[in-house]
C-alpha cells in the first residue's frame, strides 16, 4: 500500500491476533511511532497483548502500551472509544494474572459500560477469586446495569469455581427470567457442572431432562460441543460421587440421542472403574471400539500408545 492509515494499521494487527500470532502483530506495533497514539491502533495493539498473556513479553509490551494510553486517553475527550480502549486494557492485566493493576484500571475509568463491568468480573471469576466476582456484580446490579449473555457465564463460572451453589443458581434464574437473556449451552453446562460438583445430582438431572431432546421432546437446540459438554459435566459429577444408577440412566439417554463421543465412552469407563466393576469398564471400552470401527485410537489406561500396538 503506498500509504497506510489507522484502519490498515489496526485491520493487519487484528488480523494476525486472529490466527494466533500475537507475537507478529506486536512486531508491527513496535516498527510504530506516533501512529500508536490512535486509540484504535492501541485497542487492537493490547488485544494481541492479551493473547500472549501466558507469556511475559505479552505482559511486558502491555505496559508499554498502558502508559501510551494513558497519554491517549488525556488528550481526548471521553468517548466510547476510550472506554473500549480502557476495557482492553483491563483484558489484557486480567489474562496475564495481574487483577490489582486491572482493578486500578477499571476504577479510574470515568465512565465503565457493561463489557467494562463484565471484563472485570470475568477476569476475577477466571482466577478463582469468587467472592470479588460476586461483590462486582451486585454492585454492577446495584447502579440498575443489565447484565448480557457474557455476564451470565462470567457469574456462573465464578459461583462453579467458588462452590457458590445457591448464588449461581439465584442469578441463573434471575438473569435469564428478568432480564432477557436466553441460555446458551454453554450457561446450561456450567451450572450442570456447578450441581453435580457439589454433589446434587438429581437437581442436575433435571435440569438436563428440561433443556435436552429425550426421546424426541425436543427442547431446546444446542450445537453439538455444548450437548457434550453438558453430558459431559453430569457423567463427571457421577464419577465424583461414585453414582453408577444414574451414569448407566445418562449413557442410555446419551446413546438414544447418539451423542457418543470419546470423552462419553472415558467418563462412563471411569465411573465403572471408581464403583471397581471391572466387567462394565470392559463391556464399555469394547462399546467404544465397536463405534469408533477401529482398534487403533482406544488405549488401555495406564498404557502409552506405543505399549497397545506392540500388545495388538
Amino acid at each position: 500500500m503506498p500509504e497506510r492509515n489507522a484502519v490498515s494499521w489496526t485491520a493487519m494487527i487484528s488480523g494476525y491476533t486472529r490466527r494466533g500470532m500475537g507475537w507478529r502483530a506486536l512486531e508491527l506495533v513496535s516498527n510504530l511511532h506516533e501512529e500508536i497514539d490512535c486509540v484504535s491502533i492501541l485497542t487492537a495493539s493490547l488485544d494481541a497483548c492479551s493473547s500472549m498473556s501466558i507469556i511475559s513479553s505479552g505482559l511486558d509490551s502491555g505496559k508499554q502500551l498502558h502508559a501510551r494510553a494513558v497519554k491517549t486517553t488525556c488528550s481526548v475527550s471521553q468517548s466510547d472509544r476510550t472506554i473500549m480502549l480502557e476495557t482492553a486494557l483491563i483484558d489484557m492485566y486480567s489474562k496475564s494474572s495481574q487483577l490489582n493493576y486491572a482493578r486500578r484500571v477499571f476504577d479510574g475509568m470515568g465512565h465503565c459500560n457493561v463489557v467494562s463491568w463484565t471484563c472485570m468480573i470475568s477476569g476475577y471469576a477466571s482466577h478463582g477469586h469468587g467472592a470479588d466476582a460476586l461483590d462486582l456484580f451486585e454492585e454492577f446490579w446495584n447502579k440498575g446495569l443489565k447484565p448480557n449473555e457474557v455476564t451470565l457465564i462470567s457469574i456462573l463460572t465464578a459461583c462453579r469455581h467458588s462452590g457458590y451453589v445457591e448464588q449461581g443458581m439465584r442469578y441463573f434464574k434471575i438473569i435469564t427470567e428478568n432480564c432477557g437473556v436466553i441460555p446458551r449451552g454453554d450457561h446450561c453446562a456450567c451450572v450442570v457442572d456447578m450441581l453435580a460438583r457439589a454433589g446434587r445430582l438429581d437437581e442436575a438431572w433435571s435440569l438436563v431432562d428440561g433443556i435436552m431432546d429425550f426421546g424426541g421432546r425436543r427442547r431446546r437446540r444446542f450445537e453439538k460441543k455444548d450437548c457434550d459438554a453438558i453430558w459431559g459435566a453430569l457423567l463427571n459429577g457421577c464419577r465424583l460421587h461414585g453414582d453408577m444408577e444414574m451414569a448407566e440412566k445418562l449413557a442410555v439417554r446419551i446413546t438414544e440421542n447418539n451423542h457418543q463421543t470419546s470423552d462419553t465412552y472415558v467418563s462412563l469407563s471411569n465411573v465403572y472403574a471408581g464403583c471397581e466393576r471391572w466387567d462394565k469398564v470392559y463391556q464399555t471400552r469394547q462399546e467404544w471400539k465397536m463405534s469408533c470401527n477401529s482398534t487403533d485410537d482406544i488405549q488401555d489406561p495406564g498404557h502409552s500408545r506405543l505399549e497397545s500396538i506392540i500388545s495388538n
